[in-house]
């Protein structure tokens, strides 16, 4: 919504109509978790973060380009399942050194959520050991609920670290910086490249006052 002050947003930015795709993929994980449904949840994830890897490069590559235009334009990028290409997108609000570890922790959950795409031994195995454990839908341990909330924060971080740099740099800005709140009480800052994101914009004028206390409570509420 806010990405929609700029007046060609809705004609010009993928997100204008992807954003929707996001919305549901977060609706249906929350409802699938809520039923003991896991492993189809896994496999979203690899196609969020596949999906907005997509959306940051095509952006970034030709912002201005009518959304029509784009899908004919980036129709080879579009059909590859391959996320080689998040090496060329610019991530101007992390470091060149986060940059790289983001990459990294990106390609670990890819890699993870991919064992899911097709069934294999591995994922055979491990249905075998929950049903012989009793651990089906709706009988899931702590473990199996810890696990998965893992893989889901963290594939939902990233995701958003790559729309942050698809979206004009404005937009973080508006939504982290809250004058009536020193510190936003948001569950996605406590991802340590998100909270990078939300360092940068310590310069703001409405931060000063308080920069100090948001600071303190950021460098401790980094947990992943």
């Amino acid at each position: 919504m806010d990405a929609g002050r700029d007046p060609d947003y809705f004609k010009n930015h993928l997100l204008s109509y992807t954003a929707h795709d996001f919305i549901e993929t977060s609706m249906m994980s929350l409802t699938c978790i809520r039923e003991g449904i896991h492993n189809p949840v896994i496999r979203e994830m690899r196609s969020l973060l596949e999906s907005s890897i997509k959306l940051s490069y095509i952006q970034q590559k030709d912002y201005k380009l009518p959304i029509a235009e784009k899908v004919l334009k980036f129709r080879s990028e579009l059909a590859d399942h391959k996320i080689s290409r998040m090496r060329e997108i610019k991530f101007h609000f992390l470091s060149e050194d986060s940059s790289r570890l983001f990459l990294e922790d990106v390609g670990r959950i890819y890699g993870l959520t991919s064992k899911y795409i097709h069934y294999s031994a591995d994922v055979i195995q491990e249905r075998i050991a929950r049903v012989d454990e009793g651990r089906t839908g709706g009988k899931e341990s702590p473990d199996d609920i810890n696990s998965i909330t893992d893989v889901i924060q963290k594939a939902m971080a990233q995701s958003i670290v790559f729309i942050s740099h698809a979206v004009p740099q404005y937009v973080m800005g508006d939504y982290l910086v809250n004058p009536e709140s020193p510190f936003f009480d948001w569950h996605f800052l406590k991802y340590r490249f998100i909270a990078e994101i939300d360092a940068g914009l310590d310069y703001k004028a409405e931060r000063q006052k308080s920069l100090a206390e948001i600071q303190g409570k950021r460098s401790t509420n980094v947990e992943f």
